[in-house]
């Protein structure tokens, strides 16, 4: 435990004061969530139409078309060609983007293009957000990507252009982001590391989702769900006068009285008699050594011998597969047999048995018997869709969505300990790059995410084929890493050459220690030894305990 660790545990660890903060800043998740989603599950659903000639006939096809009316089977584009078509007539059930700017035919491709422009929005919003909380600190940069985001969306709804609106979803996605990566990090900040795991699975995400299930219910109308989306979380702004800036990053910033200010309210609060503030020139003494005598090491270092390069590939196959996985089947929950709104809320719920699972078995059976269990189920649920498809008929299709729902329920507790054992895996001196190549790895499944789904046009299961192939070589190959419950986490890098198939000059390793390490990128605290001079990491306080998870991995467990 650091020095700074050790002043948050005297004025306590998860007091009053921890918890007003978790809360407020947990808040910031459902409204973003809202933003994550309504485009791809609502404002991009297809809307069935039918072509009216210009002698004035037409009708809906395939819903309440008059008998005598010359139309167009439901969204069927090879009858005839568009030219021919005097203007199309959608039906007034519910509205989407789609029906707004004509997206079918030959421009049916545009409403998925949004939504993966909004993905890689997030992409590189949780880079560009890390690195500004570093300079300008989490409070101001977590209020300030939240208004943007507030705005954009608001401004999204009133858009007479679609291409205005694909840049104003680009710009949503970052900040979506961008906001998950700096609320992450200004909660861990605040408490000891017993208490990371749990502020790290908690929130309100799920509530977020389920919520939006309900607004798509009461709102069909795609431009006031998207209004509506945005007013509602404007109130969270108010929050700039209750949440006060990271002490930590007051204290590596040299603003040390404003952060002894903030932790003498913080005791105060709990009840707590003022913490020996000494500490805190240790703290940052050391951090100020750390910044200026360690090496630096670079991304060619997490490939440093076979069995490294073996592990670092299977985690980063994890983070992708996890994260293309949990966001297909999220965005893919309108499409699901049964009622949309349904579906949704289910498929938020159903993240919280996977997220139990862990807590439950992850001390019990290890993390990677736990890793390999959920992955399993979660793969096998989502292959098994294909089978109920095939031959279970019209009958058995709310099997095929109560598979979808086991599998994301897997795939959302496989993320969770993956985390975990991604943490615990990467050696001290390279945890740091290790995270941030993971979350990059996860951004990238996100980009794939829609683009997979929508490959349901060809067959409504191939989406789903192609998660639970990822789900099962994920549960296999994680049998390849080695287990950490119960393991001291490894503080330097293995001795030997880099793998054969990379090209790079050999490195000598020496014992470094602890106070040599690099804050290499934002976000992540390195390990922290005891008095002993050994590491403390003997159980589930390993997630997080000695190293604060990079910022971005909060963004789809979430």
């Amino acid at each position: 435990m650091s020095e700074y660790e050790a002043v948050i545990d005297e004025i306590g660890s998860f007091g009053p004061a921890q918890i007003q903060v978790f809360i407020l800043v947990s808040l910031f998740e459902a409204p973003v969530a809202w933003g994550l989603l309504v485009h791809p599950v609502f404002a991009s659903r297809k809307v069935p139409w039918s072509c009216a000639y210009d002698n004035g006939t037409g009708g809906l096809g395939g819903f309440d078309s008059p008998s005598n009316a010359t139309s167009w089977l439901e969204g069927n584009c090879t009858l005839l060609e568009m030219s021919q078509c005097g203007s199309v007539i959608f039906s007034t059930e519910y509205s989407s983007v789609v029906s707004e700017w004509t997206m079918i035919c030959n421009r049916s491709h545009l409403a998925s293009l949004i939504t993966t422009v909004q993905m890689v929005g997030g992409f590189i919003g949780a880079f560009i957000s890390g690195q500004l909380s570093d300079i300008y600190g989490r409070k101001k940069i977590l209020i300030s990507v939240y208004a943007v985001y507030c705005l954009s969306g608001l401004w999204s709804a009133f858009t007479n252009s679609w291409i205005l609106y694909l840049v104003l979803k680009f710009i949503v996605g970052a900040t979506v982001s961008g906001t998950m990566v700096v609320n992450f990090a200004l909660t861990m900040e605040f408490v000891t590391p017993e208490w990371r795991t749990f502020c790290g699975t908690v929130g309100f995400w799920n509530i977020g989702v389920m919520l939006m299930a309900l607004i798509g219910f009461l709102v069909p109308n795609w431009r006031y769900m998207t209004m509506t989306c945005s007013l509602l979380g404007l109130p969270l702004l108010a929050c700039w006068w209750f949440i006060p800036e990271s002490p930590r990053w007051l204290l590596l910033k040299g603003r040390r009285k404003e952060a002894e200010a903030i932790l003498s309210k913080m005791a105060k609060r709990n009840s707590r008699p003022e913490p020996d503030f000494s500490k805190l020139q240790i703290f940052i003494q050391k951090q100020q050594n750390i910044r200026d005598e360690s090496r630096k090491y670079t991304y060619w270092d997490l490939c440093r011998n076979f069995q490294m390069t073996r592990t670092t590939a299977t985690i980063l196959y994890m983070w992708f597969a996890c994260s293309c996985v949990y966001y297909g089947t999220t965005l893919g929950a309108g499409k699901l047999h049964g009622n949309i709104y349904l579906n949704l809320f289910l498929s938020g719920l159903v993240e919280i048995p996977g997220l139990l699972v862990v807590l439950a078995f992850n001390n019990r059976i290890g993390r990677r018997m736990t890793l390999c269990l959920l992955l399993l189920i979660g793969g096998a649920s989502c292959l098994s869709v294909l089978l109920v498809d095939l031959f279970g008929g019209i009958q058995l299709k709310w099997l095929s969505t109560m598979l979808s729902l086991i599998g994301k329920s897997g795939v959302s507790g496989a993320w969770a300990a993956v985390l975990i054992s991604s943490a615990e895996l990467f050696p001290t001196v390279v945890r740091n790059i290790g995270m941030a190549s993971c979350s990059m790895s996860s951004r990238i499944g996100s980009v794939v995410a829609p683009l997979m789904a929508n490959l349901d046009e060809f067959h409504v299961s191939i989406p789903y084929v192609i998660y639970g192939i990822l789900g099962l070589s994920c549960g296999l190959l994680c049998l390849l890493i080695p287990e950490t419950l119960n393991h001291p986490l490894p503080d330097t890098l293995p001795p030997g050459e880099y793998c054969s198939c990379l090209r790079g000059h050999t490195l000598s390793v020496e014992d470094v220690s602890l106070e040599e390490i690099t804050k290499q990128s934002n976000g992540v605290v390195p390990l922290d030894r005891d008095d002993n001079g050994t590491s403390d990491n003997t159980n589930d306080k390993s997630l997080l305990n000695n190293t604060q998870v990079h910022e971005d991995e909060k963004d789809g467990m979430l």
